[in-house]
């Protein structure tokens, strides 16, 4: 994996530069120049294995899993592409990437595009696109908005996990003709963490009354212990 603005992931891994690349640069460094090959799925005895075969890394040689016949492969110099339209399309920013790389020798890799801060009365926010894909069969496409800065296994499940906007697709369908149904379902990405700002704003800006909301704490924090006793 490669990471950007010189910060150093928590495991020391991977590559770190000063300055955020382009998805060319971005592929190169995290070492994902790579295709997905497929071939056939032989039994011990010289039989085809009718309706299977494996995906394969063309340069390792390294079988990363076994598919049906209809798997369509989203070799990753397609999804840096992608995401390059998708967020061009969006708002005509430019795409700079943050961090990307491969896990569990390239059955899975991730990109993480940063967008423009939100400010969240007074708090800068860092907002990120990511994009996760499995070369390995056991999982689908997936593209969505995150704050979280996904550098390995476990911070990218989170960024799954918790991401309020997601995209996916099948791996039995065309990526780059899908552009415009993705900006769809992540909800064109910037405007959403635009209205994330705007709703802040309107919270900050409603007044407590102090004595009623002590009350209400209190009773309910009452509640909750008479229910631990009960149990």
């Amino acid at each position: 994996m490669f990471s950007a603005n010189g910060i150093r992931p928590w495991h020391g891994l991977g590559t770190v530069i000063q300055d955020c690349p382009n998805s060319e640069e971005a592929i190169r460094l995290a070492n994902l120049g790579w295709d997905v090959i497929q071939e056939p799925v032989y039994l011990s005895d010289g039989s085809e294995v009718p309706s299977y075969l494996a995906n394969i890394r063309n340069d390792t040689r390294d079988v990363l899993g076994m598919v049906r016949g209809k798997y369509t492969i989203s070799q990753n110099k397609e999804c840096f592409q992608f995401v390059d339209n998708l967020i061009q399309n969006t708002k005509g920013i430019e795409c700079r990437y943050e961090t990307a790389g491969s896990l569990f020798g390239g059955k899975k890799v991730f990109m993480l595009v940063r967008l423009p801060e939100t400010d969240l009365v007074g708090d800068k926010v860092e907002n990120y696109l990511f994009l996760s894909n499995t070369h390995d069969g056991t999982g689908s496409l997936m593209c969505g908005i995150t704050n979280v800065r996904v550098v390995c296994n476990n911070t990218l499940q989170m960024a799954e996990r918790g991401a309020q906007r997601t995209w996916r697709i099948q791996h039995c369908k065309s990526l780059q003709s899908r552009i415009a149904e993705a900006e769809a379902s992540l909800g064109l990405a910037l405007n959403y963490q635009e209205r994330i700002a705007q709703d802040a704003e309107k919270m900050a800006i409603q007044k407590i009354n102090e004595e009623k909301f002590s009350k209400n704490f209190s009773r309910k924090l009452t509640i909750l212990r008479n229910e631990k006793k009960a149990h």
